[in-house]
């Protein structure tokens, strides 16, 4: 079973890093999302523990996002730590997707 989309109110927006020299792609519009902003300590994908500032949730059929992507929300703008999808225990379908922000 996915979440019900009315649990992702928000908006944003993202984009990939465009290569070698530090440039960065077109913003991508993220419809359906919900951002929540809080400090945690957290991992990233090479194991070392980082301050993660915001985590924004995504329905399972949302973008892909890979770390060091961009993301703004309100004027916002956050470097991605990690992406995790989770998924539904009984169906085992993807549920939503958690991505932690810098």
């Amino acid at each position: 079973m996915k979440a019900p989309k009315f649990l992702f109110p928000h908006s944003a927006k993202y984009r990939e890093e465009g290569g070698a020299y530090g440039d960065w792609g077109e913003w991508q519009d993220i419809k359906d999302c919900y951002m929540e902003y809080k400090r945690e300590l957290v991992r990233d994908d090479e194991g070392d523990e980082i301050v993660s500032e915001a985590t924004m949730y995504l329905p399972a059929d949302g973008p892909e996002i890979s770390t060091e992507s961009q993301v703004e929300y309100d004027g916002d703008q956050r470097l991605v730590i990690s992406t995790q999808k989770h998924d539904n225990a009984l169906t085992g379908q993807t549920n939503h997707i958690e991505v932690v922000l810098e």
